[in-house]
């Protein structure tokens, strides 16, 4: 077993937050959540379930399609090309 700090430390949490500052975290986090896109979100939420639901490789097999299914995507291309301009990119949910 290992206290949140050792968690933090060996990176397998990314942030260790007391109990009474929880909520204001979490939307700090959605805030930063929401700056991205919407489609890929999904498919990362989709992706999580998968693996949080015990089907290994099927998780495996859904993040390889969820990438294809992205990479042709307005948002994609929307991204790329803000990264690229040095700006920030606005995502159309396409």
């Amino acid at each position: 077993m290992m206290d949140s700090a050792e968690a933090l430390k060996t990176g397998l949490v990314n942030h260790v937050t007391p109990s009474g500052d929880l909520l204001g975290k979490v939307r700090e986090i959605l805030a930063v959540i929401n700056t991205k896109a919407p489609f890929a979100v999904s498919k990362v939420i989709e992706t999580i379930n998968t693996a949080v639901n015990g089907e290994g490789v099927k998780g495996f097999e859904k993040e390889v399609n969820a990438f294809a299914e992205c990479f042709g995507t307005e948002d994609m291309k929307e991204g790329t090309s803000a990264f690229m301009e040095k700006r920030k990119p606005v995502f159309s949910g396409k």
